[in-house]
């Protein structure tokens, strides 16, 4: 199926069985008089309006520096918006408590969402980590191309 509204309404495959729904979340808004503003219109233009998905492209590109700090913990300094969240999916990729985890970010540019999501930071993790265990104790350095993202 290849048509996004005719799989919303689909029941042969069901993506969210527990809401009987191929719909996650349906957020209606409604603010004003339609009535009103109409009437009071000089020009009226309906339509349906599709936008396509857009990659965030923030100035900087995806960067961070991984390493075992002095009390032994994975450290890793990336540019982010969820350092708490950061923390929790880094350590549970690595099977380490996150109180062994530290994430720090400097300070960043604009990203208005794009850091969101995790890009560098379990790879840095899971470097510094890997290598400590065979006695190599130096950070590790990551950064993205526009080419890589």
């Amino acid at each position: 199926m290849t048509d996004v509204h005719q799989a919303f309404r689909s029941k042969d495959v069901l993506i969210h069985p527990e809401l009987d729904s191929n719909v996650f979340c349906h957020y209606r808004i409604r603010k004003g008089d339609v009535d009103l503003a109409f009437a009071s219109s000089d020009v009226i233009v309906e339509g349906t309006y599709n936008t396509p998905a857009q990659e965030h492209a923030f100035l900087q590109p995806e960067a961070g520096l991984g390493y075992i700090d002095d009390q032994g913990k994975v450290t890793v300094i990336v540019g982010g918006q969820w350092t708490h969240e950061d923390r929790e999916q880094i350590a549970h990729a690595l099977g380490l408590p996150e109180e062994k985890v530290r994430v720090i970010y400097p300070a960043i540019g604009g990203a208005f969402g794009g850091r969101e999501d995790m890009s560098v930071q379990i790879i840095l993790g899971l470097a510094a980590f890997k290598l400590n265990q065979v006695g190599i104790n130096r950070p590790v350095k990551i950064i993205w191309s526009r080419e890589d993202r």
